[in-house]
């Protein structure tokens, strides 16, 4: 078995994030049932937490 780099344990608190790219999320159906009731919602609440980043789209 070949050797494996040392585990390094990181605290979430000291974990950096990367920048995000620009990204677009493209929901086909956009007007029916499942969008509706789970995508939509999800989407805003992810806006709510802060966990979108700010160049980010929904088609």
């Amino acid at each position: 078995m070949p050797p494996t780099s040392p585990r390094i344990d990181i605290s979430p608190s000291e974990e950096t994030i990367p920048p995000v790219e620009p990204c677009t999320l493209v929901i086909f159906g956009g007007s029916g049932d499942l969008a509706r009731r789970r995508l939509i919602p999800a989407l805003y609440n992810l806006l709510l937490d802060g966990l979108l980043p700010a160049n980010y789209a929904v088609i």
